[in-house]
């Protein structure tokens, strides 16, 4: 992940304001992403690009709270050092794990094959971006009450 302030240097993120009236659909995305990973119906790559998206769109959230919008190559490497930033320490492990399924996402783009993989990492996810959500969700209501 990469410290804030060096973002801030490379620009890769640009102030940007959310209208307040946008986070309901923004928390029903990510919601309904994870709802759609845990249906079963998908092979693991399938599951895992959607629980990955709705950890992408919890830590998204963070970043458009505090006005800003990615505008750069790397952006998802972006909102999960944001999530890290402006939640603050007790999250880094998460914000860690995240960005380590970054990674692995970028792998399964361009080397994918079966078995890379396994359902115990999926179900660890899956509790993953539950805790994700509940952070912020929780980070929300002491920063921006307003917004949920």
């Amino acid at each position: 992940m990469r410290d804030w302030n060096e973002i801030i240097l490379n620009r890769a993120v640009r102030e940007e304001f959310t209208p307040p009236d946008r986070f309901p659909g923004l928390i029903e995305s990510a919601r309904g992403e994870y709802n759609n990973a845990i249906q079963g119906n998908l092979n693991e790559k399938g599951t895992f690009e959607m629980l990955y998206n709705a950890a992408r769109e919890w830590c998204e959230i963070i970043l458009r709270a505090e006005g800003w919008r990615t505008q750069a190559s790397g952006h998802h490497e972006v909102v999960f050092s944001a999530f890290r930033h402006f939640v603050g320490d007790q999250v880094e492990q998460l914000a860690r794990y995240f960005d380590d399924m970054r990674i692995l996402r970028h792998d399964l783009d361009y080397d994918y094959r079966p078995g890379m993989i396994f359902e115990h990492e999926l179900e660890d996810m899956k509790k993953k971006v539950k805790m994700l959500e509940k952070e912020v969700l929780r980070w929300l209501k002491k920063n921006h009450p307003e917004l949920i």
